[in-house]
């Protein structure tokens, strides 16, 4: 559970970093995209750490 958990933010965390390129890049939509999975990944991974 752990193991899946550390995963699911190691994902934010690149996701993020891929968006953050992405928008200096000329995809804009693709990095928005990017940001709302990563931030939705990473938060389900912090709540269900909260528990």
């Amino acid at each position: 559970m752990k193991n899946t958990q550390l995963l699911n933010v190691v994902l934010g965390i690149v996701m993020f970093i891929v968006a953050i390129i992405e928008l200096f890049a000329r995809n804009k939509f693709i990095a928005l995209c990017l940001i709302v999975v990563g931030v939705a990944n990473f938060t389900i991974a912090y709540n269900s750490k909260q528990k």
